[in-house]
C-alpha cells in the first residue's frame, strides 16, 4: 500500500506555530487569550469536521504548552481537555488517557456535559486497553451525567461505547442489545452520522454470531448512507467491516479492495488507528491466500502502529496472528515463542471477578435512575395532592356536606382497592422479571462455559500436537523402535479426535446465539447447493441421490443448510459398500411440512433409535466410522429451535429415513420437549432408518 501524499493549508500554520513553541517572544502575539481562543476554536471544528486527526492534535499540543507557560489555567485546561480528545480521535489510546486523566478532577462540578464527555472517551480508552471493568465504570458515570441532563445524542453514543465494550470481550449479543439501543435513538434524532455508526456495528456483531447475512445487509446499507453524506471517516470504518465479513466468507479479492480502500481514507483524515486496523486486516485476507510474505509484511507494519498508539488489545491479537503464521509454516518454534508471548498477554475476557464488577457498577447506575425517578414521582405526587385540596375545598363551597362525605367515602374505598391491586401487581411483576434475569444470566453462564471448554482448550491441544509430531521426525531420522513411533502416532491421533469433539462443541454452543429473523426460503435450492458440496464424497460412496419437490418455508437460510449436510453426510457415511440410494422429500400435512432423507445404508436397531440425537452419544466404532457425535444433536436443536419435531424410523440392513417436521406459520424460539410420543408411533410409517452419529 503507497500511503497517499497530502498537502494542506495547515502544514503553513504548523510552521508558525512551532516558532512560538520553540522560543518566539511572546510580545509578538498582542492578546494571548484571544489567540488561544481562535487555536481552539479551529481545532474542535477539525474534530468536528472529522479533518486530519493529527493536525488537530498538534495545534492543541502547542496551545497547551503555550498556555501553560503563560499561566493561563482556564484557558489551559479548556485546550487539555480538547488535547485528550484529539489524541483519542488519533488512536493514540495511551496519551489520550493520561492527559484526560489530569483534566477530569479540574472539570467543574456544574460542568455535566463536559464530565460526561470526557467519562465516555476514558471508558474507551480503558476498552481498547484491556481494561474492561475500568471501562465499564467511567462508560456507566457518563451514562449517569446523560440521563441527569436528559441528554439523548449522550445516550445514544454511550450505548455504541457499551457494545464495543461487551463485542471485545466475545460478547456479541450483549453488544447487539446495546448497538441497538443506540441506533433507536439515531434514528427518532434524525442523525445519520450516528445511524450510519450503528448500523456498521450492528453488521459486525451479526458478523461475530456467524450470521454473513445479515452482517452483509447492514454492511451495504452503512457504505451507501456514508457515501451519500460525503463522510469519509464513516466510509473508512464501514469498508473495513465490510471488508472484515468479506474476508470471513472467502470472497478474498472483494476484501481486499475494500479494504485498500479504508487503508487510502485513513491518510486523508489523519487517523493512524484506521490505517493499522485495515492493515490487520489486510494481513489476514493474504494469510488465507497463503502469500504468507506479504501477510507478515502488512502484520509488521500494522503491528508496529499498534504499539505506538498503546492498543494493547490489537497487540495481543496480532501476536497470536504470527503464532498462526508460524504453525502453518511448520515452524514450530517460533510457534511456540510467539503463542508463550499471545498467553502471557491474555487475560481471561470471562473473568467472574470482573462480570461481578461490571455487574454492581450497572446495579448502581439502575439504583441512580429509580432514586431520581422517585424524586420526580414525588414532586408530581405533591402537585396532584395540592390540586386535589383545591378542587375539594371548591367542591365543599359548592356542594351540600352530606352528599360530600357520601362522594369522597365512595371514592376513598374505590382508590384504597385500586392501590392495594396496583401494589400485588407490582410485586408480581418485579418476581417476573427478577426470575427473568436471573434465567437469561444462567443462560449465559452456559453459553460462556461451553465456549471457554470448547475454544480454550485447542490451545493446549496444538502444543501437544505439534511437538509430537517434531518427536516422530526424530525417532524417523534415529531409526527409532517401531513401538515407540507407534505410541507416538496414537498421540497425534487422540489429539485430532479431541480437536474435533471440541469445535463440534463449539459449533453447538453457537446455535443459541443465532437469533436472526426467519425469512421464506426454498428448501429445494437450499438442498441443492448442499448436494453440490457433497458432489465428490457422493461419488466415492457411488450414492445416487434424488431430490423431489421440496416447498418453500420460514427457516434460517444457514441452519437449513446445516441441517440438510449433516443427515445428507450421514447418509453418506453408513452406506453400504455396493453403493447407497438417498431420497429427499417432503409431505403437506395441513398445518406443517413433513420432510424425509431416506436411503438405503446399514440401519440401526430400535432399541438405539433415541439414543442418536444425544450429544457425544455414538453407536458405532470411531475406527470405521469417523466423526465427533454432535450433528445429530445439532439437528435435533435446530429442527427445535424452528418449532418442529425430529425421529427416525430404521430396518437394520435396510436403511434408515430421518423425518423433520416445519410449521408453515413461523413460530418464534418455539422448543419442541423430547419426551414427547415418538410420532412415528402415531403415523402409519415403515420407512428405516440407519444413522449413528455425524
Amino acid at each position: 500500500m503507497n500511503k497517499p501524499y497530502l498537502i494542506t493549508f495547515y502544514t503553513l500554520c504548523f510552521c508558525l506555530l512551532a516558532g512560538i513553541a520553540t522560543g518566539t517572544s511572546v510580545d509578538s502575539i498582542k492578546s494571548p487569550k484571544l489567540w488561544l481562543k481562535q487555536q481552539n476554536e479551529l481545532g474542535q471544528a477539525m474534530l468536528k469536521d472529522g479533518l486530519e486527526f493529527d493536525n488537530a492534535v498538534e495545534i492543541f499540543k502547542i496551545a497547551t504548552e503555550f498556555a501553560e507557560k503563560q499561566n493561563l489555567t482556564s484557558d489551559f485546561n479548556e485546550l487539555l481537555i480538547g488535547y485528550g480528545i484529539a489524541l483519542y480521535k488519533n488512536g493514540d489510546i495511551q496519551r489520550s488517557y493520561i492527559t484526560l486523566l489530569e483534566a477530569l478532577p479540574k472539570i467543574k462540578d456544574s460542568e455535566l456535559k463536559l464530565k460526561a464527555e470526557v467519562n465516555q472517551i476514558q471508558g474507551m480508552n480503558l476498552v481498547f486497553q484491556d481494561k474492561f471493568p475500568e471501562g465499564y465504570k467511567h462508560q456507566m458515570e457518563a451514562l449517569k451525567y446523560y440521563s441527569d441532563m436528559g441528554d439523548s445524542t449522550g445516550l445514544m453514543s454511550v450505548y455504541y461505547d457499551l457494545g464495543t465494550n461487551f463485542g471485545s470481550q466475545g460478547q456479541p449479543k450483549l453488544a447487539l442489545k446495546n448497538y441497538e439501543k443506540g441506533i433507536e435513538i439515531a434514528k427518532l434524532q434524525n442523525n445519520p452520522k450516528m445511524t450510519i455508526l450503528g448500523i456498521t456495528a450492528i453488521g459486525g456483531s451479526y458478523a461475530s454470531m456467524n450470521d454473513f447475512e445479515q452482517a452483509l445487509s447492514y454492511s451495504s446499507e452503512s457504505i451507501e448512507l456514508a457515501k451519500q453524506l460525503n463522510d469519509d471517516e464513516e466510509l473508512a470504518w464501514a469498508a473495513i467491516n465490510r471488508g472484515h465479513i468479506l474476508g470471513r466468507i472467502d470472497r478474498f479479492e472483494e476484501a481486499l479492495y475494500y479494504l485498500q480502500k479504508a487503508y487510502d481514507l485513513s491518510f486523508i483524515i489523519g487517523n493512524k488507528l484506521l490505517t493499522a486496523y485495515s492493515l490487520e486486516q489486510t494481513s489476514d485476507i493474504k494469510f488465507k491466500q497463503n502469500r504468507i510474505n506479504e501477510a507478515l509484511e502488512a502484520l509488521d507494519e500494522g503491528h508496529q502502529i499498534f504499539k505506538d498508539l498503546g492498543q494493547n488489545s490489537n497487540v495481543k491479537n496480532i501476536i497470536q496472528k504470527y503464532a498462526e503464521i508460524y504453525f502453518k509454516q511448520k515452524d514450530y518454534v517460533k510457534y511456540k515463542e510467539y503463542n508463550d508471548k499471545y498467553m502471557a498477554l491474555k487475560d481471561s475476557l470471562y473473568s467472574q471477578e470482573m462480570m461481578e464488577s461490571m455487574a454492581n457498577l450497572k446495579q448502581d447506575f439502575e439504583i441512580h435512575k429509580m432514586e431520581r425517578e422517585n424524586q420526580i414521582a414525588l414532586l408530581k405526587k405533591d402537585q396532584e395532592i395540592n390540586n386535589a385540596q383545591s378542587y375539594a375545598t371548591i367542591a365543599i363551597v359548592c356542594a351540600a356536606g352530606m352528599v360530600l362525605m357520601l362522594l369522597l367515602s365512595l371514592m376513598y374505598m374505590k382508590n384504597k382497592s385500586a392501590i392495594e391491586k396496583n401494589e400485588l401487581l407490582s410485586a408480581k411483576n418485579a418476581e417476573i422479571l427478577r426470575q427473568n434475569e436471573f434465567l437469561a444470566a444462567s443462560n449465559q453462564d452456559l453459553e460462556k462455559f461451553a465456549y471457554i471448554i470448547s475454544h480454550d482448550l485447542k490451545e493446549p491441544l496444538r502444543n501437544i500436537n505439534g511437538f509430537t509430531k517434531l518427536l516422530m521426525r526424530k525417532l524417523k531420522r534415529n531409526n527409532a523402535e517401531q513401538e515407540v513411533s507407534e505410541y507416538a502416532e496414537f498421540i497425534t491421533n487422540g489429539t485430532r479426535q479431541m480437536e474435533e469433539l471440541l469445535s463440534g462443541l463449539l459449533e453447538y454452543s453457537k446455535l443459541n446465539s443465532n437469533r436472526s429473523e426467519k425469512n421464506l426460503i426454498s428448501a429445494k435450492d437450499n438442498v441443492q447447493k448442499v448436494v453440490d458440496n457433497l458432489e465428490i464424497q457422493l461419488n466415492e460412496k457411488n450414492c445416487n441421490l434424488e431430490i423431489e419437490n421440496l416447498p418453500k418455508v420460514h427457516f434460517r437460510g444457514s441452519q437449513m443448510s446445516q441441517l440438510f449436510q449433516n443427515l445428507i453426510a450421514n447418509s453418506i457415511k453408513f452406506g453400504k459398500q455396493e453403493g447407497n440410494s438417498i431420497t429427499i422429500g417432503s409431505d403437506d400435512l395441513g398445518e406443517e411440512y413433513r420432510f424425509f432423507v431416506k436411503d438405503t445404508g446399514i440401519g440401526i436397531d430400535p432399541e438405539y433409535q433415541k439414543d442418536i440425537f444425544v450429544v457425544f452419544k455414538r453407536l458405532n466404532n470411531r475406527k470405521n466410522y469417523s466423526g465427533s457425535g454432535i450433528g445429530l444433536a445439532t439437528c435435533k436443536k435446530i429442527v427445535e429451535d424452528h418449532g418442529g419435531r425430529i425421529w427416525v424410523i430404521s430396518t437394520p440392513g435396510e436403511g434408515s429415513c430421518f423425518y423433520f417436521t416445519v410449521p408453515k406459520k413461523p413460530r418464534k424460539d418455539l422448543f419442541a420437549t423430547s419426551n414427547d410420543q415418538n410420532p412415528a408411533d402415531q403415523k402409519n410409517l415403515s420407512e428405516p432408518s440407519d444413522m449413528v452419529a455425524v
